[in-house]
């Protein structure tokens, strides 16, 4: 595999040959060298990618349903053109700039980097924040042995690989010591409802008997790691001095579709007891994260799903006309079936409490805050817990 690497105010252009892991180091070195110099990158092949499946594009919008053979297979490489070459540009505030580099020499200043706490939204943001690194030739080991966790499900830990130029380079412009390269940088740990088997049990009140069938992705003890990972290592005071980063979610899931212990006479009144369910389960996780120091953790809002592709010729224009025509959420996706069950099931996704649900963690954030900041730039709140050092944010589509 190799890729161009081109300078915006020359024409000579640098190939760099190499597998997943690793360049030969004399081409590697080049390449860093080359790096130091340079002030705009384009890469023009990037590394294959060995943790998903190649991208075959997005559907073709067919409202009439009747397109196929020649004409079919040409809109769709028209689709695809047009998707690769659409770019997002938000509609308030500007997007910053984002350098793989400074960022993971940002992680490396901390105890424990970044952590990825959710579900399979979370697991798609680690896809596409991992495999940016790929295009600055930044290598790494996913849960090497030494590590705790190291070969369980559900559980990423990328540390950066020991044999690599770049990783001699990183350590060089952070100025951490060697013992915080044996640690993770980049954290996913996918657990779907952020509590246990136990907890739910409690919460819920499920009865005694209650047949446990769920098989919710999830990290036993992520809570202890996420401690594990964060805290401070002797030897490390004067170079690791960053906050550990946390983005958590726990939102999809918690419905009366995956909850089958909530039982009502109606399907209103079961909505009602995981409403009260809700709020516990956040207490539960705040309580636990909070006494956690040097950490500064987002609480990533839920959304509900997008449309398919194939539904729409174009993307929404900004936010206030992807909220006017996403209005009525359960209503569309009881649309999208026929039978009766299946409009029963979309109903019991519970889409309508994502906005009540984010509400309830701004509410908990603030409640815990001892300061409360409203940084327009970012689009976040701030909020340092009053019960430990941990810091909690809690991003600004709670209001979706």
């Amino acid at each position: 595999m190799s890729r161009t690497i081109c300078e915006k105010d020359e024409e000579e252009c640098l190939t760099v040959n190499g597998s997943h892991h690793d360049c030969s180091p004399a081409l590697e070195l080049q390449f860093i060298s080359h790096l130091h110099v340079a002030t705009y990158y384009l890469v023009s092949t990037v590394y294959s990618n060995l943790w998903h499946p190649v991208w075959d594009g997005c559907g073709v919008w067919d409202p009439s349903g009747k397109l196929e053979g020649e004409e079919k297979k040409k809109l769709e490489g028209q689709r695809l053109v047009d998707t690769l070459n659409w770019e997002w540009t938000p509609g308030r505030g500007i997007l910053l700039d984002y350098d793989p580099v400074d960022f993971v020499v940002r992680m490396l200043k901390s105890p424990g980097g970044l952590v990825l706490v959710g579900d399979s939204i979370s697991r798609q943001h680690w896809h596409a924040m991992y495999y940016t690194f790929r295009h600055m030739n930044i290598t790494f080991d996913s849960n090497p042995k030494h590590l705790p966790l190291a070969g369980v499900a559900n559980v990423e830990q990328f540390v950066l690989s020991k044999t690599s130029a770049m990783t001699k380079i990183l350590q060089e412009k952070s100025g951490v010591p060697k013992s915080r390269m044996e640690r993770p940088f980049f954290t996913l740990l996918e657990d779907h409802m952020g509590l246990g088997e136990s907890d739910i049990r409690a919460i819920t009140n499920a009865k005694p008997n209650y047949k446990w069938y769920h098989k919710f992705r999830r990290v036993e003890g992520w809570e202890d790691h996420l401690k594990w990972l964060a805290v401070p290592r002797e030897g490390e005071e004067e170079t690791v001095t960053e906050d550990t980063l946390v983005i958590l979610n726990a939102g999809a899931h918690w419905s009366r579709h995956e909850l089958g212990m909530l039982r009502a006479p109606t399907d209103a009144q079961e909505q009602v007891l995981l409403e009260d369910t809700y709020p516990r389960m956040i207490d539960l996780v705040t309580s636990r994260l909070s006494p956690i120091e040097r950490t500064s953790i987002y609480y990533r809002s839920t959304s509900p799903g997008h449309p398919q592709c194939e539904d729409h010729s174009t993307p929404y224009k900004d936010m206030a006309d992807a909220r006017r025509k996403e209005q009525n959420l359960v209503q569309r996706l009881k649309e999208t079936v026929s039978t009766p069950d299946d409009k029963k099931q979309r109903s019991r996704w519970d889409w309508d409490l994502f906005k009540p649900h984010n509400e309830l963690w701004n509410r908990t954030i603030q409640m815990l805050t001892w300061i409360l900041e409203k940084i327009v730039y970012t689009g976040v709140y701030q909020a340092c817990s009053m019960i430990g050092r941990g810091c909690f944010w809690m991003d600004d589509n709670h209001q979706y």
